[in-house]
């Protein structure tokens, strides 16, 4: 039969490693075959029996080639086959080892693993060695073995005398020279760009690899490359699947994932709490079974959100103010957004996602903070408690309870119903029962059977007193009541012992400023009634005085003047206190008279020039004649104190005092050019026991410029001060013309 084939034209048959090539290459450019005379030169028997026997000789090699090749075949498709069936990367290196073991007649195989940083090969997996061989070979350096050879290469290295080559990596070499091994082929696993290992197959024997095995081990290296890395590949998409699953499961924000027609594929837990709704159950239904949207406001059903992004194939988010009506029917106010999942631009929408949290203590946060904001400016804005406490314990019905009241123990110990808001008026009884929270100090939530009865009876759901301590001392307490509303939780309990805090501070304040204002007008009753009971004594003593100056003999002259000016002094201070009470309550009502005020200013000043000159200080006076309606004897206290005040602090200079008028205003100004006043302390110098200097260098009692200022003020005008440190002062008293 090869014969006939052969005298037919077919020379010969080559096998490639992936295939078969024929070579059909027995005619000549002439057309005659291969060896035959050309022109058609008839042969001779014994070139015709040459020409026969090449054939059959061609004929055998090729049939033997056949075989080898579809041998090598067999072998890659058996080591592809054992490695596509293994899914674990971790057992690719064990599962290629014993199939090339199986398959081909190496005795050695060894896997190596280009490390991270690219400068050493790691074993990981071998055949076909003892202990130390495989010790030794645990790490090959790059640079400095024969498989790092191959790796920088790129190429199948091979040597026939392994224990003796010196690119054999020390240590290495002697042992598989202890073995007898004597070959190696190390071929570099690669994939696309990426180098990634190394694969050795080491012989024993005088053998020399043929090309056709060599092709088989590169090819044998080019399975496991791909396998390798088809492996590297699923692993790294399981793990970002893991993580991605991970992270879903985790989140604090509930997920929910459906296909085109809006059913769920997908429910994390978060999704799961806030639905109600376990996964068995969710996976398979409508989303719009499982995630019910409603308006907070009417209850009315919201348009479910995956149903609009199917529909538009657009992001979209549900309205403000939108709830989740779970299975077991609870209300969550959640806050979300829902988008179409794209996993080929080419398919389109291959679904939806829902991404939601439960907004419902956020809302009531900041609801609180709002209602609390409001409760401050309500109870800032007036020191009349009972009504400030009445609008806060309304606002209080709307943000936090159906009712709520406030009562306040008396001094005499019984409670006294202060403020009470509610939604129903004929459970105003039911926030009675305080006692308790009063006498403890603590937060009371009602657990006895015999109240949580009677709430039930009464329809309410829950209860709380809360006490009203403020610098130690039990005000009262405020109640509490839910009719209608969810039961009262822990932070409703710390939102209203915050709330009961500020109106404990508010009532407590405003008490402290009704005493204040109590003490303040029985002070200012006393002073009126000491200076009226003062001015008898002093006018007896005053009266007392002149009879012993006008009998008297002369030598008590001195002393009796020297009485007389403190009997002045003392009525002064007198008039100064009295003048003062009827300033701060206001009962001061001047008596208008028509006067000179020049004049008046003149007498002032006269009187003063004795204590001026012990001063060390004298007046310049310009004063002109100047007309106006006033008390004059008010006036000239006023204009005295503005005088005795640039004498004290004058320093012993010049005092300049003027009468003149301006603006329609008469002006009467005291410059003195001594200490001066500082710039933070110009305000304060009027207000009553007030001084800008040291009360151990300067006497008085600092009332001398308040009483002068509330002198002006009655009369519709003011005084103005301007100052300089170490210059000098300058009062000026304007009063209407």
């Amino acid at each position: 039969m090869w014969g006939s084939l052969c005298a037919a034209g077919l020379a010969g048959i080559a096998l490639g490693p992936f295939g078969v090539l024929l070579l059909l290459s027995g005619w000549t450019r002439e057309g005659a075959l291969l060896g035959f005379p050309a022109k058609g030169r008839p042969l001779s028997t014994q070139e015709t029996a040459d020409h026969l026997r090449d054939v059959d000789h061609v004929a055998h090699m090729s049939r033997e080639n056949l075989e080898a090749h579809a041998k090598a075949l067999r072998t890659i498709l058996l080591v592809t086959d054992a490695l596509l069936a293994e899914n674990d990367p971790c057992e690719v290196p064990a599962r290629a080892i014993d199939a090339i073991a199986q398959f081909t007649h190496f005795p050695g195989v060894a896997i190596f693993d280009l490390d991270e940083t690219a400068e050493c090969l790691v074993l990981i997996g071998s055949r076909g060695f003892d202990e130390p061989s495989v010790v030794a070979a645990r790490t090959l350096p790059l640079h400095g073995s024969l498989t790092g050879v191959a790796v920088s290469r790129r190429e199948l290295v091979t040597s026939d005398d392994v224990g003796h080559d010196p690119r054999t990596a020390s240590g290495v070499r002697e042992e598989l020279a202890r073995e007898g091994f004597t070959g190696i082929a190390s071929v570099p696993l690669v994939a696309g760009d990426r180098v990634m290992g190394a694969m050795n197959l080491i012989y024993k024997g005088g053998v020399r690899l043929t090309p056709r095995e060599r092709e088989l081990i590169i090819s044998i290296a080019k399975v496991l490359s791909t396998s390798l890395e088809r492996l590297r590949y699923m692993r790294r998409t399981q793990e970002s699947e893991q993580r991605f699953a991970t992270t879903l499961e985790s989140i604090g924000d509930g997920v929910i994932a459906t296909d085109t027609k809006g059913a769920v594929t997908f429910i994390n837990p978060e999704a799961e709490r806030l639905t109600a709704c376990h996964r068995d159950q969710a996976v398979g239904r409508p989303l719009v079974d499982v995630f019910r949207a409603v308006s907070e406001q009417t209850g009315a059903a919201v348009e479910n959100p995956a149903t609009k992004v199917l529909r538009n194939r657009v992001a979209v988010r549900l309205p403000e103010q939108t709830a989740l009506l779970a299975l077991d029917g609870a209300v969550h106010s959640i806050d979300d957004s829902c988008a179409p999942i794209h996993v080929d631009p080419a398919r389109g929408v291959r679904g939806a996602v829902l991404v939601f949290r439960d907004v419902t203590e956020a809302r009531r946060a900041e609801e609180w903070r709002s209602f609390l904001s409001e409760a401050s400016v309500v109870l800032a804005s007036s020191l009349d408690y009972e009504a400030t406490l009445a609008q806060v314990a309304r606002l209080a019905v709307v943000s936090l309870a159906d009712w709520c009241s406030v009562e306040v123990l008396q001094p005499d110990g019984t409670i006294h119903r202060l403020a009470g808001g509610q939604a129903d008026p004929t459970k105003q009884r039911l926030a009675e029962p305080v006692a308790l929270a009063i006498r403890s100090g603590r937060t009371v939530v009602p657990n006895d059977e015999d109240t949580l009865r009677l709430m039930r009876e009464l329809g309410i759901r829950a209860f709380m007193a809360v006490p009203l301590p403020a610098r130690g001392k039990m005000l009262g307490a405020m109640s509490f009541v839910s009719l209608h509303r969810r039961r009262f939780d822990n932070a409703d309990v710390e939102r209203a012992e915050e709330l009961a805090h500020r109106c404990a501070l508010a009532i407590d304040n405003a008490r402290l400023y009704r005493e204040a204002c109590d003490a303040v007008v029985a002070r200012e009753e006393f002073l009126r009634v000491a200076s009226h009971e003062l001015r008898t004594p002093v006018q007896a003593l005053r009266l007392t005085l002149s009879s012993v100056e006008r009998v008297g003999p002369p030598s008590l002259a001195t002393l009796l003047a020297r009485a007389n000016k403190q009997v002045d002094r003392l009525n002064a201070l007198n008039e100064s206190l009295l003048t003062v009470s009827r300033i701060a309550t206001g009962d001061f009502t001047p008596v208008l008279a028509q006067i000179d005020l020049g004049d008046l200013v003149a007498r002032v000043v006269g009187r003063f020039r004795e204590e001026a000159r012990r001063a060390g200080s004298m007046f310049r006076v310009d004063v002109a004649p100047v007309r106006i309606r006033c008390d004059g004897a008010k006036i000239e206290q006023a204009v005295s104190a503005l005088v005795a005040n640039a004498i004290k602090y004058g320093a012993g200079k010049p005092i300049d005092v003027t009468v003149d008028t301006a603006d329609a205003m008469a002006r009467v100004t005291v410059t003195d050019h001594g200490i001066g006043i500082p710039k933070e302390d110009l305000g304060r110098v009027f207000d009553r026991f007030e001084r800008a200097v040291s009360i151990r260098h300067y006497g008085g009692l600092g009332l001398g410029l308040y009483i002068a200022r509330g002198i002006a003020q009655a009369h519709g005008g003011k005084i103005t001060v301007t100052s300089e440190p170490g210059a000098g002062s300058s009062f000026t008293l304007l009063l209407p013309l």
